[in-house]
């Protein structure tokens, strides 16, 4: 909510078309993901920065590439995101469908992903129980929540796969609509490398989603 000052204030001047909020919009969206939710850094410390932006925007009504400039002077460049990203878990269920979700949206703009929580379902391919997965204590915990290790689900949502071994997974998300779940039949085994792998593949579509805007 630190941001809705600097809303309110384009939305207050009268002077804004609606296509250039949602520019400014979209430009915050790109801050608070990378610095916020991937990086880590406490949304708070930003406040007296969207403050100051708020009170130029009201007495400059400055353009959306000014805006921008002031926002670029603290968002985390491609370079940073991507160390951030490589090794980012994400525990909130909600934060992790809207990451995913976004990222699979911008691959496939004709099929977008059912925007309900309540309708799409997170799912972790390497799974919350070690079970029969030959995996060390050690590595599930440290990429149990990472990126990669995590995926979406629609219709084809069955309780019973979650504790599975991956071949089984492969066998529901083959019959997956969702284009980042479809996609994981092509790997023949799931390790923390595979993991790895999957979240360098996942930056390369979110540097673009959430891009360094200017």
């Amino acid at each position: 909510s630190t941001f809705h000052p600097i809303i309110i204030a384009m939305t207050n001047s009268g002077y804004y078309s609606e296509e250039e909020i949602k520019c400014v919009v979209e430009a915050i969206e790109s801050f608070i993901v990378r610095n916020c939710v991937i990086a880590g850094k406490v949304a708070n410390r930003y406040e007296i920065t969207f403050a100051k932006l708020a009170r130029l925007i009201s007495e400059k009504h400055m353009s959306f590439e000014n805006i921008a400039q002031e926002l670029k002077k603290d968002i985390l460049t491609d370079e940073e995101f991507k160390s951030h990203f490589m090794v980012s878990s994400i525990k909130s269920a909600p934060v992790a469908k809207f990451i995913l979700r976004k990222i699979n949206d911008f691959r496939k703009k004709e099929t977008i992903t059912n925007p309900s929580n309540m309708k799409i379902h997170l799912e972790h391919i390497m799974p919350k129980k070690i079970g029969k997965w030959k995996v060390h204590e050690d590595i599930h915990q440290i990429y149990l929540h990472r990126i990669g290790n995590l995926t979406l689900l629609a219709e084809e949502y069955n309780k019973s796969i979650k504790n599975k071994e991956f071949d089984e997974k492969k066998k529901t998300y083959k019959e997956s609509s969702i284009e980042i779940t479809k996609k994981l039949v092509s790997y023949n085994e799931w390790t923390s490398t595979r993991i790895e792998e999957r979240q360098n593949e996942l930056y390369e579509t979110a540097k673009h989603v959430w891009k360094n805007f200017i």
